[in-house]
């Protein structure tokens, strides 16, 4: 019979891996969006000539680069769908990353408590604090009042309602750890760690508009 203390050691020697992992997720979802980005600037740069055309020389004028560019338009769209639902597999995968070992230690937590070696009403007491979701609008404050939200509970509350409000660069839901921007007028509002090169708390304010000059 293994000892509380002796699964724990093990169970946290398991996710020396997880960090990593996660970060090359997230770093392979960083270069599927800055092609779908690249994508769309170029939909809109031939969508906005041909329309230029047209505002210039009247819709019955003859345009030849017409053919050419409906054809790459289309096949540009393709392209955009096709990265994102790459980066829904991946964001897919992160998440099963993280839930692989929760469930691991749920299973662990489980077995002691039937060893007897957790009372059952420390695990009630644990499990009966949600961590909170992002607010709509975050409230003004310090990067140091990032919090780290649960992916169990980015995923559904107690209640039942799945939250689905996208976030960040990658515009993947909450999950892990994620900081919020003291930006009023940020649109995305919080931001995963990995996804803006954090691996602890930062000191002071957190601006994106400052963290990408």
């Amino acid at each position: 019979m293994a000892d509380a203390a002796a699964v724990l050691a093990e169970y946290i020697q398991s996710l020396d891996n997880l960090p990593a992992e996660i970060a090359h997720v997230f770093a392979e979802l960083r270069f599927k969006e800055t092609r779908y980005t690249d994508v769309r600037r170029n939909i809109a740069r031939r969508d906005s000539q041909l329309h230029k055309f047209i505002k210039t020389h009247g819709g019955l004028a003859e345009n030849k680069k017409e053919a050419h560019y409906y054809p790459k338009i289309s096949s540009d769209f393709a392209k955009a769908r096709q990265l994102q639902d790459e980066k829904c597999v991946l964001t897919e995968k992160a998440l099963e990353l993280i839930d692989r070992h929760i469930r691991r230690l749920d299973d662990e937590i489980s077995k002691l408590q039937v060893d007897g070696q957790i009372p059952v009403d420390v695990i009630l007491s644990q499990t009966a604090t949600k961590a909170p979701h992002p607010p709509s609008r975050p409230p003004k404050r310090s990067a140091a009042h990032s919090i780290a939200m649960e992916h169990a509970d980015s995923m559904s509350s107690t209640n039942g309602d799945e939250d689905n409000q996208v976030y960040c660069y990658c515009q993947t839901v909450s999950y892990g750890n994620m900081i919020a921007c003291d930006n009023e007028n940020c649109p995305r509002e919080w931001f995963h760690w990995g996804c803006v090169g954090l691996t602890a708390e930062p000191k002071g304010t957190c601006d994106c508009k400052k963290q990408n000059k």
